[in-house]
């Protein structure tokens, strides 16, 4: 699922966090993390493992959201540079605790899968693929399963957005 990004260059770029792992730079001060990005006509050259030009990096701010998180262009460099004084003073304020919206899920495909969970239900992916889910409580969450080739835990908004997420699972 691709993050959302606020402000030029990379305003409405689709990035998702393997973009991230591989061609950004991630850089952490204290509670918060920026995200350092190539000049934008640098971006194909950097993902055919091609140098970057000279040009310098842009920042962008990770914010958390309800619905997960959104990076937001630093233009000037004022958030990165208040973050690592806070950081050096010792002066950054507490990591607010937004609840996310939704529900866990544990799902399992195969020859015949089993779950040993009271609740379960069939979700037919995008790809007419069968998956035997349930609610569970928590992302470390496992269920007892008998003949699951596959096994996923999914965070959702709804069960609807649940068909499009297990699409994305590779066999």
């Amino acid at each position: 699922m691709p993050f959302t990004f606020i402000g030029s260059p990379y305003d409405g770029f689709p990035l998702d966090h393997n973009d991230l792992n591989l061609y950004a730079m991630i850089h952490r001060v204290g509670i918060y993390t920026f995200v350092l990005m190539p000049a934008i006509e640098d971006w194909g050259t950097v993902k055919r493992g091609g140098e970057r030009s000279g040009a310098p990096l842009l920042p962008y701010q990770r914010v958390q959201t309800a619905s997960g998180f959104e990076f937001h262009f630093d233009e000037d460099g004022s958030a990165l540079e208040t973050a690592v004084i806070q950081d050096r003073e010792g002066a950054q304020p507490a990591v607010p605790i937004i609840e996310p919206v939704g529900q866990y899920y544990f799902c399992i495909k195969g020859e015949n899968p089993t779950l040993e969970h009271p609740d379960t239900f069939t979700v037919v992916d995008e790809k007419d693929r069968s998956w035997l889910c349930c609610e569970v409580d928590d992302w470390n969450s496992r269920v007892s399963t008998s003949g699951a080739r596959h096994f996923v835990n999914e965070f959702c908004e709804s069960r609807e957005q649940l068909t499009t997420k297990l699409s994305d699972v590779l066999d």
